[in-house]
């Protein structure tokens, strides 16, 4: 199920740090979305998005504007179609003159769709959308074993907008916490979410109040702590591998469980 080939087309219009691009779009990572409203495995399992782009490089400003057109509908097709929205902004309002400090505040908006104007599909039309916000804080350092400290805390909320709902939860919400540092060898990074009735469709299962396996099984508190090690070294010239180890802990079951995983790029 991993060995797939299929053909790509891009058209990319890029000046003074704008860009457009249509076709196969810049996906996966590139939006720097959070992973409980975006899975980062995506990248392998669903790595291609196909749609519109707008792209924002600034100095103090990243953006990343897209539509991801997942499932087209014509005429007699026995389903709906499918597309997602997305908006990643990523403003700086302080930094210092030798890069050693910046103050950000990202914000992420995400709009689920299955729907479309053909009534061959009678079930009823789904909208979600997922929304996260938050203040990043970084400190870097020179010359030293530590090189930087990042702090990164996020509201999350979603919301049920269909007609009909048919989501097991109408509306939720989380608070996201992540704490890393980075060391001349890796990078360790500690997290905590506590989520409330939360739901993303694309993010990272373990997030989710509804099982992404069944979509049925459901927890509505989901309190959960992660400590991930990563370490990433240049085998050859841009190419990388990287090493994961990522135990974390459930609160509300007592439950320790781990992953690991390595990478190639």
């Amino acid at each position: 199920n991993y060995t797939q080939v299929l053909p790509t087309f891009t058209a990319k219009f890029e000046k003074h740090g704008f860009a457009s691009v249509f076709g196969n779009i810049e996906s996966a990572m590139n939006h720097r979305l959070i992973e409980p409203l975006y899975d980062f495995e995506r990248v392998m399992v669903q790595r291609l998005e196909y749609g519109g782009q707008i792209l924002v490089n600034k100095k103090n400003f990243w953006a990343d504007g897209w539509m991801n057109w997942e499932r087209a509908q014509h005429k007699g097709d026995p389903f709906k179609e499918e597309f997602t929205v997305g908006l990643s902004m990523l403003p700086t309002f302080a930094r210092s003159k030798k890069q050693k400090f910046s103050f950000q505040i990202p914000a992420q908006i995400m709009i689920s769709h299955r729907g479309g104007q053909l009534d061959t599909d009678t079930t009823p039309l789904v909208t979600l959308l997922d929304v996260a916000g938050g203040i990043s804080l970084e400190y870097s350092f020179q010359k030293i074993f530590l090189k930087s400290i990042r702090l990164e805390n996020y509201y999350v909320y979603y919301k049920d907008l269909s007609f009909t709902k048919l989501a097991p939860f109408v509306e939720g919400d989380a608070l996201y916490f992540n704490l890393s540092l980075k060391t001349k060898f890796a990078t360790l990074l500690l997290s905590y979410w506590n989520g409330n009735g939360f739901y993303s469709p694309r993010g990272g299962a373990l997030y989710q109040a509804v099982s992404t396996k069944d979509g049925f099984t459901k927890q509505k508190n989901r309190n959960l702590v992660f400590l991930r090690l990563m370490h990433e070294n240049e085998i050859f010239e841009n190419v990388f591998l990287e090493i994961r180890l990522e135990p974390y802990y459930d609160l509300n079951n007592s439950l320790l469980e781990y992953s690991y995983g390595i990478y190639l790029a």
